[in-house]
């Protein structure tokens, strides 16, 4: 904000920058607050010297001052923003809660476990919509979903799902085969199948003599038609 012009501001008396929670977030030009922050409760209080308004300055006026209205408007929480979305099993981080007592978290059973606001949450077993509670009338839900995983739905392979203890033969016919009867199926099919190609080819010869016979005969047909030539 160093190009940005202010033209009046308001003077802050009594203040006393020995309090913790109050912190001076930036200066004007002769060394006076323009924004002053201070925690309250769960969120934050951001106090500003001057205003945007034309007769005060030309803030409203600059490229920065949307996004300025943007951070300040998150930056006016004092908690990081949980996570709405989880999977089974996944931890939940409780730290980023804003209080020191315990936390009541109630699972999609009705089940309350307390627990510290510095720990790790792991019991995400049951898949539905968790609560946490404070004593400060914090509040918070969120959801703990299937793995993405768990609904694919494109086939697998045969040998994947054998891979598994799947069965996908027969039982009667599984309990015979062995891996000499498996290695000599795959013989067979490669067997047929070369077969089936040599047929083809056999037919495309043929078809080539077949066509060949009848440049032939076209030929002959031609040189008997066309009429002797005397000296």
């Amino acid at each position: 904000f160093s190009k940005i012009h202010f033209w009046k501001h308001r003077r802050i008396l009594n203040l006393d920058l020995s309090q913790e929670e109050l912190r001076i977030a930036a200066y004007l030009d002769n060394d006076e607050p323009a924004i002053i922050t201070r925690s309250q409760g769960l969120g934050r209080i951001i106090l500003i010297s001057s205003s945007w308004t034309p007769k005060d300055s030309q803030l409203a006026l600059s490229t920065k001052f949307v996004p300025w209205l943007y951070t300040a408007l998150n930056w006016g929480r004092n908690y990081q923003e949980l996570r709405t979305q989880y999977s089974i099993g996944e931890a939940v981080d409780l730290s980023s809660i804003p209080t020191e007592d315990k936390l009541a978290i109630r699972n999609p059973n009705g089940e309350v476990e307390k627990k510290s606001a510095d720990k790790l949450y792991r019991n995400t077993n049951l898949p539905g919509i968790y609560e946490i509670e404070a004593d400060n009338d914090f509040r918070w839900t969120f959801a703990v979903n299937l793995h993405p995983d768990e609904s694919r739905t494109s086939v697998l392979p045969l040998e994947t799902l054998e891979s598994l203890g799947v069965p996908t033969r027969d039982p009667e016919n599984a309990a015979e085969e062995t891996p000499e009867s498996r290695q000599q199926k795959a013989e067979d099919s490669r067997l047929l199948q070369s077969q089936e190609i040599e047929q083809g080819q056999k037919y495309w010869r043929w078809m080539l003599l077949a066509v060949l016979a009848l440049v032939l005969l076209e030929s002959l047909v031609a040189s008997k038609a066309s009429p002797k030539q005397f000296a």
